[in-house]
């Protein structure tokens, strides 16, 4: 419903939550599809890199020898745009605002929009010639309902009020894990119970994924390890567990940075929206890691990405085991 909503000429959807905007993102194009732009391309944005806009803009404004209209997902890996970014998006709203893009629908997917930059003159123009919707991440008290009603939308489960809260718990508010579980359970066309949803999240592949983060976190090596080859053994795709790492990474830069800036830990948990279960992880991790390493990793899972896009040599698997047994140490 919100993607009907929102399927306009020029969309941006911005918000932390990587689930609800590739679920966003896949139904907005859905719908594109459903008014005539059969043709879908997806362009990924890495650092706001002068080469990707020019790409951007040369596949825009060059139409299509196999379909006359084209769908362009623009995936972005930061909010913070330079001039030629700022100037080419607020250009193409223009455009499709005096209807000069009928062959093509934009839609651009971007990290979360903070108040400053929601109030500076450039996004003020461009969402005055573009459809802005922001995403919002759940709180931890949302996910039990959100796990209750998607189970019932969209894999005709009725799960009691109990079996929301153990799917929310087990997944820390992690809405792809929590989407995998419930795919789990409709897969096993089983009556519901306590014991079969523990034991079901307990051994997945998916909640491994982020067993790694916490074994990585939690300085345990060997764990490490071991989660590793068992996911690589269980043919888990290596850019999940990239995706996963990246997110974790980020986000303890994040917390050194509001730290950095007088902040108490716990304030800046609370304002992330981080369990609290996880505050003990997250100190022992930064009691060993600056803030200077922990942007030497995000650096590293950069060059991961560009291995697994196939734009660079390298082992995926081999540079996964090398960044999380830095991370461990």
């Amino acid at each position: 419903q919100l993607a009907k909503q929102h399927c306009s000429a020029l969309t941006l959807f911005s918000g932390d939550d990587y689930f609800l905007a590739q679920e966003i993102n896949q139904k907005t194009v859905q719908c594109a599809k459903a008014l005539g732009f059969h043709q879908h391309t997806n362009m990924q944005i890495e650092n706001n890199a002068s080469n990707s806009w020019d790409n951007v803009r040369h596949a825009i404004q060059t139409p299509s020898l196999f379909s006359p209209k084209t769908c362009f997902t623009l995936t972005l890996n930061s909010a913070k745009l330079d001039t030629k970014a700022k100037e080419l998006l607020t250009e193409f709203g223009e455009q499709a605002k005096k209807n000069q893009l009928m062959h093509c629908m934009i839609i651009v997917i971007m990290p979360k929009i903070d108040p400053a930059t929601q109030k500076t003159k450039w996004f003020q123009a461009l969402t005055a010639v573009a459809d802005w919707c922001p995403i919002y991440t759940l709180e931890p008290n949302e996910l039990s309902r959100w796990v209750l009603n998607r189970a019932k939308q969209h894999y005709q489960l009725t799960l009691n009020q109990e079996h929301g809260k153990i799917i929310a718990t087990r997944t820390e508010n992690n809405l792809y894990a929590a989407d995998q579980a419930l795919q789990k359970l409709a897969l096993l066309n089983q009556d519901v119970t306590t014991e079969l949803l523990t034991d079901m999240i307990e051994t997945s592949a998916q909640f491994n994924i982020f067993k790694l983060t916490d074994a990585c976190l939690a300085g345990q090596s060997n764990r490490v390890a071991r989660i590793l080859h068992g996911l690589k053994e269980q043919g888990v795709e290596p850019i999940l567990v990239t995706w996963s790492l990246a997110r974790e990474i980020r986000q303890q830069i994040q917390l050194h940075t509001a730290v950095k800036n007088n902040q108490t830990l716990k304030q800046a948990c609370t304002k992330l929206r981080i369990w609290d279960s996880r505050l003990p992880l997250i100190q022992r991790f930064m009691q060993r890691s600056s803030l200077p390493e922990c942007q030497q990793y995000l650096s590293q899972l950069a060059k991961l990405d560009f291995i697994l896009k196939g734009l660079a040599s390298g082992e995926p698997w081999h540079e996964l085991q090398k960044i999380s047994l830095a991370m461990a140490r």
